[in-house]
């Protein structure tokens, strides 16, 4: 499963706002971040202005997991997520899978408590099921039951409560592993977020192995991390051994003391850190939404971290104010997105006219021919 595209309406700073990841174009360089068949993005970085939304599309996006995943996450939306502008009392998500040559359309609405008003989803058009709580008689309809497997599936009380309609059908039915709707669970169940990569942050999403990357790092043995340091351009070692607490810790080796990273390390190290944590997880991981990843990177490793995650099977977008970045060395214009308050479209949307490979898109996006500023 992949998504292709997404809308959120009346969320934060969108009034309405759509994502698509299907406009691909016939590039011959870079393939690798598109999908296998070249149909849509896989691997795309999101450039924007500070405070032009690239943050709450994140967050929009990993909504979903709020309601279909056995892991609800903190997004930090804390009851203040609808747009100010508008009396509008619920916002509207809705997202566009491809499954087995299939057209999944999965869309919610939920008030500023989080309860969700209304569901349905739709598979090549054809409603599967659907729950509306926004009147005062709920109405629900099921008329993919039969084909979807979920016939016998009792619904006393159901329609009164706010429990989202694809979990309640996943788990009271006994559905085939390739059943769209169990799909559905597992994609989302896959989803991760990643903010900027300060002290103290952690996954929002699936948990690779331990919540905090630190303690991946101390089970998974300092061998590996070293070497991952020595691709990424650092030469310091790491060690493990014992705290003042009688714990394990990551030390720097030196020749008269070592160090603690906890203590004595920069940003980048924890930087680092995380993203080795999230690197070697990333096979479980169905999507990834990395915000802000290189904000302590020297533009190499950007560079080291953007090809390490084109070489994954997960979808990945990554936002990023690095224009190091931004050139078909790297990746396509197809493939970077640039968000305003007008809404987000691809480089080669914005321009409107055929581009090349031997086009200076940073050059081009400095000169705001884009039209980004």
């Amino acid at each position: 499963m992949r998504l292709c595209t997404f809308r959120v309406k009346n969320f934060k700073q969108f009034e309405d706002i759509k994502l698509d990841l299907t406009k691909s174009r016939n590039f011959h360089f870079n393939t690798n971040a598109m999908t296998p068949d070249r149909q849509m993005v896989k691997t795309g970085l999101i450039y924007g202005r500070n405070n032009s939304g690239k943050s709450n599309l994140g967050r929009a996006i990993m909504d979903i997991r709020q309601h279909l995943s056995m892991n609800p996450i903190d997004l930090g939306n804390d009851g203040f997520f609808l747009n100010a502008n508008s009396k509008i009392p619920y916002a509207t998500f809705s997202y566009t899978f491809a499954y087995q040559k299939c057209r999944v359309v999965y869309t919610y609405k939920k008030d500023r408590h989080g309860a969700l008003l209304y569901e349905s989803l739709t598979v090549d058009d054809h409603l599967v099921c659907l729950v509306n709580r926004l009147s005062d008689t709920p109405v629900l309809e099921i008329p993919g039951k039969e084909a979807y497997g979920f016939a016998s599936l009792q619904w006393d009380g159901f329609k009164e409560s706010t429990i989202s309609i694809i979990r309640y059908i996943v788990f009271n039915s006994p559905l085939a592993k390739d059943n769209v709707l169990v799909q559905l669970i597992a994609f989302v169940g896959g989803m991760l977020m990643l903010t900027r990569f300060d002290r103290g942050s952690e996954y929002r999403g699936r948990n690779p192995v331990y919540k905090q990357a630190m303690v991946y790092i101390l089970q998974s043995g300092a061998d590996k991390f070293n070497a991952f340091l020595r691709l990424a351009g650092v030469q310091e070692e790491v060690v493990v051994k014992k705290d003042v607490t009688g714990d394990d810790a990551l030390f720097f080796r030196y020749e008269y003391e070592d160090l603690p990273v906890e203590t004595v390390g920069s940003s980048g190290m924890f930087a680092l850190t995380l993203l080795y944590a999230l690197l070697q997880n990333l096979d479980k991981a169905s999507f990834v939404f990395i915000d802000e990843s290189d904000a302590f990177y020297h533009f190499e490793l950007s560079r080291f971290v953007f090809s390490q995650l084109k070489e994954k099977k997960a979808q990945c977008l990554m936002t990023t104010h690095n224009l190091n970045l931004l050139t078909n060395n790297v990746t396509r214009p197809d493939a970077c997105f640039i968000i305003t308050k007008e809404g987000i479209a691809s480089l080669t949307e914005r321009l409107g006219k055929e581009l090349h490979e031997g086009h200076n898109l940073e050059k081009m996006y400095v000169a705001n021919e884009f039209g980004a500023k």
